[in-house]
């Protein structure tokens, strides 16, 4: 065990860190002896003994989790009902849930209680864990939805099979992408409804103010369902920034525009002038009314969107 007490944060981490070094190390080197010799012989191929020292590190992994689960799952005070607001009673210590995590499948055990007046139950314990309806793990919802972005549903689900051994099926990855998506979604139209009201937006990090700014707007057609068709309008602002370091051809320096952080994207399917709140909101966002931005521009192709 480490002690705790009067020690600073910044110590307490590096002391945390060391015994979690040399557990692992202990850890290893005990697993390794355990082996027999004829098992460690017959694996002669790099690949396979790969895959079984994940197959092992996915074990420990998932004990870890499971105990730290276990360690978490008490609960500060009896929950009260969201509905009607009386208190809630315990129908169980250790009710347990089956959830697909970053290492695999967790079974995870906490209390559980029910409404007096029939508004259903919960486990206050999910919502500390952040765990939602589905049974993904924080970790491994945020990790699909990167996979679901980049990929349709079918292989997304198969890259992730790939990448870490762990199934999650298409409809899983779709209601998670669908449900984050619309988060971001009631995010931005409250962006949208501030600057409507006078009410600039936050501008979004950034290094430096910019000095000019690009907005570009185009649109695709998105098949919505087996028979529908719809416009997606997109919108991309690129902030700029002076850059008077750059030779101009021996003659001394000339100020040059470099971009600064990342485009910021956007995408609707409302009509033509709703989208240009959206594209303005973003524009804002990313420094369109700073004072160091003296020239923007704005680029098309000229097509008349629906």
């Amino acid at each position: 065990m480490i002690p705790q007490d009067n020690v600073s944060d910044k110590s307490w981490k590096a002391q945390w860190q060391t015994f979690l070094r040399q557990e692992v190390e202990s850890l290893i080197q005990t697993v390794w002896e355990r082996i027999p010799p004829s098992v460690r012989e017959s694996v002669v191929e790099l690949a396979e003994a790969e895959t079984r020292v994940q197959t092992l590190s996915t074990r420990i992994s998932q004990g870890v989790v499971t105990r730290w689960a276990a360690a978490h799952a008490a609960d500060d005070a009896i929950p009260c009902c969201p509905t009607c607001g009386q208190s809630m009673r315990r129908v169980a210590s250790d009710r347990p849930r089956a959830i697909i995590g970053f290492f695999g499948d967790y079974r995870l055990a906490r209390a559980y209680y029910a409404c007096t007046q029939g508004h259903g139950g919960n486990a206050p314990a999910d919502r500390r864990w952040g765990l939602g309806p589905d049974h993904v793990s924080p970790k491994r919802g945020a990790l699909a939805v990167r996979f679901a972005v980049e990929a349709p549903f079918d292989q997304a689900s198969a890259l992730l099979q790939a990448a870490l051994g762990v199934t999650v099926d298409d409809e899983t990855l779709r209601r998670i992408a669908h449900r984050v998506g619309g988060v971001a979604e009631a995010e931005e139209q409250a962006a949208i409804a501030a600057v409507a009201a006078g009410h600039g937006p936050d501008p979004k990090a950034a290094s430096e103010s910019p000095s000019a700014l690009v907005v570009a707007v185009d649109g695709v057609m998105a098949q919505m369902t087996p028979k529908q068709w719809r416009e997606g309008k997109i919108g991309v602002c690129l902030p700029l920034i002076n850059d008077s370091s750059a030779p101009a051809d021996g003659a001394g320096t000339e100020s040059l525009l470099q971009p600064v952080g990342t485009p910021d994207y956007c995408i609707g399917f409302e009509s033509r002038p709703e989208f240009w709140h959206r594209g303005y909101t973003h524009a804002l966002q990313a420094g369109l009314d700073a004072r160091s931005c003296r020239l923007v521009a704005l680029l098309g192709d000229g097509a008349a969107p629906e």
